[in-house]
């Protein structure tokens, strides 16, 4: 006989739950696929209860590989921080995002949807349990951070920086107090390449904003040591040019200039330094340049900001201002001798 009522006089879940549900008049019932071996029980108590029986849903365990036997296991709360809430709260993962996630995991044509609809809303899509998995669904971190970065890349500038000044101001007070500072240059900063066909896609949780941005506020873009800031420079791989870097700092940068003048500079820069104003000319006879207008681009680009690929570079250097442009062309090119 099955057990209903324990020694010390506590229902088991088998009887609570059955009396729970009819009470709430419950009609369906999504539970793990661990319970479907009690079916029969619960339909039988039901039946003996005279109560009419919701319908029952029993989906397929979250799981991960084991790392010790290669082998699928259950995702464990004992020892996947991944498990736990909290984990996502403080790496900086909006609770948005885990939702995203999990529908992924619900149906497998979910993640399709969401990628190619720029619009695309949780509750707008008809999840179908006919697509859901049989077997047991692999929690992919990796899964979850690109559907992220997809999420902050549709955000807008303001939104992305008061959700992570409320971030900063639990986890890190420092850089709340340089956003808080810097309101204006931070969400002109975010903006870059944001509401364009193509958004960039380089923050996939609130710290990222401070990881991928850092260079640009000088409070740590000044407190770096020169060893430590161009680390990531090979500058055996590339030729550094003085010429080019002080000339443009000293005569060709103007704030002012629309995009297609700022260009039209950095070719006339690219031209009196020895470089070819357009990359076809090069490409069509390399051996009379010492490169092209895109490598001007990308000596200007490393000495500002220590970085070989950033976003929109006329957009940085009008953020930066042009004091600040050539104190740290003067700093790079110091470095480099």
């Amino acid at each position: 006989d099955e057990v209903i009522i324990k020694g010390d006089g506590l229902p088991t879940y088998h009887f609570a739950h059955i009396c729970d549900d009819h009470l709430m008049k419950t009609t369906l019932v999504v539970r793990g696929e661990e319970w479907l071996p009690s079916l029969p029980k619960h339909y039988q108590m039901f039946d003996m209860m005279g109560w009419e029986k919701p319908k029952y849903l029993h989906t397929s365990a979250i799981g991960k590989l084991d790392e010790e036997t290669g082998g699928r296991r259950k995702l464990s709360k004992r020892k996947d921080p991944e498990s736990a809430v909290s984990y996502y709260h403080e790496h900086g993962i909006p609770h948005e995002v885990v939702k995203l996630y999990l529908a992924t995991l619900i149906n497998t044509n979910f993640e399709e949807y969401y990628t190619k609809e720029k619009e695309a809303k949780l509750l707008d899509f008809k999840f179908d349990f006919k697509k859901m998995s049989t077997s047991i669904a692999l929690f992919d971190l990796d899964k979850l951070m690109n559907i992220s970065k997809i999420y902050f890349s549709r955000m807008k500038a303001e939104d992305v920086y008061n959700e992570t000044l409320v971030y900063a101001d639990e986890f890190d007070k420092e850089f709340a107090d340089i956003l808080r500072k810097y309101k204006d240059k931070s969400i002109a900063l975010l903006n870059i390449e944001r509401e364009v066909k193509k958004p960039r896609k380089d923050i996939g949780a609130y710290p990222d904003v401070k990881e991928v941005n850092y260079y640009m506020f000088n409070e740590y873009f000044d407190n770096m040591s020169d060893e430590e800031l161009y680390k990531d420079i090979d500058f055996e791989a590339r030729k550094y040019d003085k010429e080019v870097l002080t000339k443009y700092a000293s005569e060709i940068f103007n704030p002012n200039d629309d995009k297609d003048a700022w260009f039209e500079g950095m070719k006339k820069l690219a031209e009196e330094c020895g470089y070819a104003g357009e990359t076809k000319l090069y490409k069509e006879n390399p051996e009379n340049y010492k490169g092209h207008v895109g490598d001007v681009c990308e000596q200007i680009r490393a000495a500002v900001t220590s970085k070989t690929r950033t976003p929109d570079l006329y957009e940085l250097l009008n953020i930066l201002g042009k004091d600040e442009v050539a104190k740290r062309i003067d700093r790079f090119v110091k470095f480099m001798k």
